[in-house]
């Protein structure tokens, strides 16, 4: 299932403001470890992996809060509807 309308305007206007995905910090992060000769390590995937999971917590954080506060002009008429919409970006089902 596939978020739609408004919402998925929304959840997409979020991703934008929060830089997602992270490209220019991950790409930061190799040439760093790269000039360290630490370009294909354990460490590198660390932390390029903490650089996208700290941009995507902002982003579902700042998404669940904004449905949530703009239940009535999403369309959403019960709790069971808003925490559907919360749940499709993180692929499960409510």
């Amino acid at each position: 299932m596939s978020l739609e309308g408004p919402a998925r305007k929304l959840f997409e206007e979020i991703k934008y403001r929060h830089k997602f995905p992270p490209r220019g910090e991950a790409a930061r992060i190799k040439s760093e470890m790269a000039s360290r000769g630490m370009g294909d390590s354990s460490p590198l995937a660390q932390l390029v992996s903490m650089a996208y999971l700290t941009v995507v917590e902002g982003v579902l954080d700042e998404f669940a809060e904004s449905v949530i506060n703009k239940r009535d002009v999403l369309g959403l008429s019960d709790d069971v509807a808003v925490r559907h919409v919360i749940a499709v970006p993180l692929g499960g089902e409510p």
